[in-house]
Protein backbone atom coordinates (compact mmCIF):
# COMPACT_ATOMS: atom_id res chain seq x y z
CA UNK A 1 0.00 0.00 0.00
CA UNK A 2 1.18 3.24 -0.85
CA UNK A 3 2.58 5.98 1.90
CA UNK A 4 -0.06 8.37 1.93
CA UNK A 5 0.71 11.93 1.05
CA UNK A 6 0.49 14.72 3.44
CA UNK A 7 -1.30 17.58 1.88
CA UNK A 8 0.31 20.92 3.44
CA UNK A 9 -2.07 23.07 5.61
CA UNK A 10 -1.67 26.25 8.05
CA UNK A 11 -2.24 25.30 11.20
CA UNK A 12 -2.08 27.48 14.69
CA UNK A 13 -4.69 29.12 16.86
CA UNK A 14 -7.71 31.04 14.71
CA UNK A 15 -6.04 30.09 10.70
CA UNK A 16 -8.24 31.89 8.63
CA UNK A 17 -9.75 29.87 5.69
CA UNK A 18 -7.06 28.56 3.05
CA UNK A 19 -7.17 27.20 -0.16
CA UNK A 20 -4.28 25.07 -1.49
CA UNK A 21 -3.57 24.27 -4.63
CA UNK A 22 -2.42 20.05 -5.15
CA UNK A 23 -1.66 17.69 -7.41
CA UNK A 24 -3.12 14.66 -6.98
CA UNK A 25 -2.15 11.16 -8.91
CA UNK A 26 -1.08 14.16 -11.59
CA UNK A 27 -3.99 16.18 -11.87
CA UNK A 28 -3.82 19.85 -9.83
CA UNK A 29 -7.55 19.98 -7.17
CA UNK A 30 -7.70 23.69 -5.32
CA UNK A 31 -8.73 22.69 -1.86
CA UNK A 32 -11.03 24.96 0.01
CA UNK A 33 -10.66 24.60 3.70
CA UNK A 34 -12.72 26.63 6.33
CA UNK A 35 -13.21 25.88 10.21
CA UNK A 36 -17.08 25.95 10.80
CA UNK A 37 -16.97 26.60 14.41
CA UNK A 38 -20.76 26.02 14.90
CA UNK A 39 -20.16 22.05 14.46
CA UNK A 40 -16.89 22.03 15.39
CA UNK A 41 -15.44 20.65 12.23
CA UNK A 42 -13.39 21.53 9.32
CA UNK A 43 -15.40 21.61 6.39
CA UNK A 44 -13.96 20.84 2.42
CA UNK A 45 -14.70 21.95 -0.71
CA UNK A 46 -13.18 20.23 -4.18
CA UNK A 47 -12.34 21.95 -7.40
CA UNK A 48 -11.02 21.16 -10.37
CA UNK A 49 -8.00 23.35 -11.29
CA UNK A 50 -9.89 25.37 -13.45
CA UNK A 51 -12.15 26.58 -10.58
CA UNK A 52 -15.40 24.30 -11.49
CA UNK A 53 -16.53 22.69 -8.37
CA UNK A 54 -16.50 18.67 -7.30
CA UNK A 55 -17.67 18.63 -4.38
CA UNK A 56 -18.41 20.84 -1.17
CA UNK A 57 -18.75 20.65 2.40
CA UNK A 58 -16.89 17.64 2.93
CA UNK A 59 -16.51 16.92 6.77
CA UNK A 60 -13.13 16.54 7.59
CA UNK A 61 -13.57 14.01 10.20
CA UNK A 62 -11.05 11.94 12.20
CA UNK A 63 -13.26 8.53 12.18
CA UNK A 64 -11.00 6.98 9.54
CA UNK A 65 -13.48 7.46 7.07
CA UNK A 66 -12.68 8.56 3.68
CA UNK A 67 -13.58 12.77 3.53
CA UNK A 68 -14.16 12.28 -0.06
CA UNK A 69 -16.23 8.87 0.57
CA UNK A 70 -19.09 10.88 -1.01
CA UNK A 71 -17.30 11.51 -4.07
CA UNK A 72 -15.63 8.06 -5.08
CA UNK A 73 -15.90 7.36 -8.96
CA UNK A 74 -17.22 10.98 -9.41
CA UNK A 75 -16.43 12.09 -12.71
CA UNK A 76 -13.07 14.70 -12.47
CA UNK A 77 -12.15 13.42 -9.11
CA UNK A 78 -8.82 10.98 -8.37
CA UNK A 79 -9.69 7.55 -7.46
CA UNK A 80 -7.99 7.57 -3.99
CA UNK A 81 -9.07 9.06 -0.34
CA UNK A 82 -8.91 12.39 1.36
CA UNK A 83 -8.12 11.05 5.06
CA UNK A 84 -7.59 12.66 8.15
CA UNK A 85 -4.85 11.35 10.28
CA UNK A 86 -4.65 12.06 13.88
CA UNK A 87 -1.21 11.29 16.00
CA UNK A 88 -3.01 11.38 19.44
CA UNK A 89 -6.57 11.11 20.10
CA UNK A 90 -8.10 9.21 17.20
CA UNK A 91 -12.05 10.15 17.48
CA UNK A 92 -11.50 12.79 17.88
CA UNK A 93 -12.25 16.01 15.50
CA UNK A 94 -8.95 18.98 14.70
CA UNK A 95 -10.32 21.90 16.15
CA UNK A 96 -9.51 25.36 14.68
CA UNK A 97 -5.64 25.13 15.42
CA UNK A 98 -5.07 21.60 15.10
CA UNK A 99 -5.61 20.78 10.95
CA UNK A 100 -1.87 20.22 10.09
CA UNK A 101 -0.56 19.70 13.36
CA UNK A 102 -1.91 17.04 15.37
CA UNK A 103 -4.70 15.82 12.63
CA UNK A 104 -2.74 15.49 8.69
CA UNK A 105 -5.20 15.70 6.07
CA UNK A 106 -3.66 13.18 3.58
CA UNK A 107 -4.22 11.63 0.03
CA UNK A 108 -4.07 8.05 -0.01
CA UNK A 109 -3.63 6.90 -3.96
CA UNK A 110 -5.32 3.65 -5.04
CA UNK A 111 -3.13 1.19 -5.09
Amino acid sequence: MPTPFVIPTETGSEVAPQTLRVVLDGTAYQLALQYNARYAVWRCDIQDDAGNAIAAGLAVRNAGIPVNGAVFGRRGFPIGALLAIASAQVGIDADNSELGGRVLLTYQAQA
